[in-house]
């Protein structure tokens, strides 16, 4: 009885061994969809990039073409303030030169004052009734002559003036376009330099997540062929030369193996068969055996009979209504353990050396 307690005890362990291993199977290949969908994600969006180069090429071979312009443009002021310079310089010449020419025509002025004063001394009667009306006319006459030349030059010097304020404003003018010239090209510059710097970095941050997912992907699909070939391999092993009777009238409608539950492809693994009966229907134990375990409620397969077979067969049979039999007990093959529920299924499972097995392919 002792030993009986102790098979039962390590089928129920490598039932959820079973379970669990299958579990491992499917969630690693769920990892590795996963991973797989994220990689064509990164490389679609690599792609992307690829093709937005393109259009970043475009708009840098622009902003090129404004640089390029700046630069003209800026050699064109920089010739238009080399020439105001040269053009403030020979009006400031001769604005000196014309500063020169009003005193030097004052100094005449003073000089052929002096020199008429004389002349008409030492020729004409000093008490000549018409001496002095003589001289003043003469000397007022040179005079206004000499005075209007110099007015004139005074004048032309007030206009030199003029134009050299501003052409001093001119070439201010000048080199704050040039200084808005250059902050312009900066800025295009920097620009230039942050759109590549933009896209060198999305570029380098996704390409670093490709190789890391690729190096994630090759570790599943390395567990995942590891976890499979383990399956098979002990599948493999296993083999049984003879066929049972099926535990209830009805047909498979989930199969053994890896099955398809969803649209989107979603899988799980079963270890068993379901079958499809009547409500209420008979449960027949496929072959003579002992029962070795009986529940009530057994995690998701509810009220559950294991029973042992000889050569270490186990057949596990659950989602039961009523059961009717007790662990310890013999049956005989097509001898009733169980009614089926209100909803008619039964899941059933065949094992040998606690190995799951098709149950179809031993099916009579």
């Amino acid at each position: 009885m002792v030993i009986r307690r102790i098979c039962t005890i390590l089928l129920v362990i490598e039932f959820f061994y079973s379970l669990s291993f299958c579990t491992k199977i499917k969630q690693t290949q769920k990892k590795l969809d996963e991973v797989s969908k994220t990689i064509q994600q990164k490389v679609q969006q690599k792609q992307l990039y690829e093709t937005r180069q393109k259009d970043l090429a475009k708009e840098l071979k622009i902003i090129e073409q404004q640089i390029k312009k700046l630069d003209n443009e800026k050699k064109n002021i920089e010739l238009k303030i080399e020439q105001t310079k040269n053009t403030i310089e020979d009006i400031k010449k001769e604005i000196d030169l014309l500063s020169t020419d009003e005193e030097f025509f004052s100094r005449i002025l003073r000089m052929l004052l002096v020199k008429y004063v004389e002349q008409y001394l030492l020729t004409v009667p000093l008490f000549e009734e018409n001496f002095y009306r003589r001289i003043k006319k003469d000397i007022l006459k040179q005079y206004t002559k000499e005075l209007l030349q110099t007015r004139d030059k005074i004048y032309i010097s007030e206009k030199l003036k003029q134009q050299y304020s501003y052409q001093k404003k001119k070439l201010e003018d000048h080199y704050k376009e040039l200084l808005d010239k250059k902050n312009q090209q900066k800025s295009l510059f920097v620009k230039k330099n942050q759109i590549l710097e933009s896209y060198k970095k999305k570029e380098r941050v996704i390409e670093k997540e490709i190789v890391e997912l690729q190096k994630t992907q090759k570790e599943l699909e390395d567990l995942l062929k590891k976890l499979k070939k383990e399956e098979q391999r002990r599948k493999q092993q296993i083999v049984i030369d003879r066929k049972f009777i099926k535990p209830i009238n009805g047909e498979v409608v989930r199969k053994f193996g890896k099955q398809q539950i969803q649209k989107d492809g979603s899988c799980f693994i079963s270890n068993g068969v379901v079958l499809i009966g009547l409500s209420n229907d008979d449960v027949v134990s496929v072959e003579d055996g002992v029962v070795l375990f009986v529940s009530n409620n057994f995690r998701s397969y509810g009220k559950l009979i294991i029973v042992e077979h000889k050569e270490n067969i186990h057949t596990i049979y659950g989602m039961l209504g009523e059961i009717l039999v007790y662990e310890g007990a013999k049956v005989k093959k097509g001898q009733t353990i169980a009614k089926l529920d209100s909803k008619g299924q039964l899941y059933f499972e065949l094992r040998k050396d606690f190995v799951a097995l098709d149950p179809e392919l031993y099916f009579e």
